[in-house]
């Protein structure tokens, strides 16, 4: 079993109103979407970034999975964190690296009929249930109420 396919798309899709964080503002949201396949199998990782990083995963990244293994996700981060020492790896090459190990990891739990959660490892809460990031952010942000923080 070998990795067929890589497939890079980009995205830009408008916001309803222009969006801000307090060091810049924008209109639209770039997502770019990598798909990795193997037979019936789809992975699915994504990274937000400039359309430029479907190229980066199209033209530099892609030949370095197709034919790999979909269970060793980790050996092909080595591979493309290696392949994009010239071009630099900070922005764009890191997003697009990124994209495909998500998807490399999204599809190594469907072929082994786990949950993405299960493969890596999950922990459960008190009650048996996975912790989720609003739990983590409400018990961060009681805490901070706490200690005098408030919006």
């Amino acid at each position: 079993m070998v990795v067929q396919s890589v497939r890079a798309r980009s995205f830009t899709v408008p916001t309803d109103a222009p969006e801000e964080d307090g060091t810049l503002s924008w209109q639209s949201t770039t997502l770019v979407l990598a798909e990795i396949r193997v037979g019936k199998e789809v992975g699915i990782g994504f990274t937000y970034s400039a359309p430029a990083c479907a190229a980066v995963i199209a033209d530099l990244l892609a030949e370095l999975v197709v034919g790999s293994d979909p269970l060793s996700p980790a050996a092909a981060w080595q591979r493309m964190r290696a392949a994009v020492r010239n071009v630099g790896y900070p922005g764009i090459a890191a997003g697009a690296i990124s994209a495909i190990d998500v998807a490399l990891w999204d599809l190594k739990a469907k072929l082994l009929g786990v949950s993405l959660a299960t493969l890596l490892g999950r922990s459960t809460g008190a009650e048996g249930s996975p912790p989720t990031a609003t739990a983590s952010c409400n018990a961060s942000w009681r805490s901070g109420c706490r200690r005098g923080f408030h919006a």
